[in-house]
């Protein structure tokens, strides 16, 4: 099994402070929020020895059109019925539709 927290301390050791502040808010165990933020190895360490195959496509700018990119994400049924989607626009133009759950972040 994978542990990807000793990485997480090294390089973004804020991101796990986000995690406890969570766990503690909600009252759900640090070990349960944890393993929540990490949609993407679920199916690896779990039941599913094949995970399902997301999609993702990019245009390139042209006509004074900016880059578009985008992807799906097949998630595990623990997050379906609670996606969220966010808009943000930067003050530089840019926008970007992020999809996410409660409780997750990024």
């Amino acid at each position: 099994m994978s542990d990807f927290e000793d990485a997480i301390r090294r390089h973004a050791p804020t991101l796990l402070d986000e995690v406890r502040g969570i766990a503690g808010g909600s009252g759900i165990d640090y070990e349960t929020m944890y393993a929540f933020q990490l949609p993407d190895e679920i199916w690896a360490i779990g039941r599913q020895a094949v995970a399902p195959h997301c999609t993702s496509l990019g245009v390139n700018p042209r006509n004074g059109q900016p880059t578009i990119i985008g992807q799906n994400m097949d998630i595990p049924l623990c997050y379906h019925g609670y996606p969220t989607l966010l808009r943000i626009k930067s003050t530089g133009g840019v926008e970007s539709l992020v999809l996410t759950f409660p409780g997750m972040i990024g």
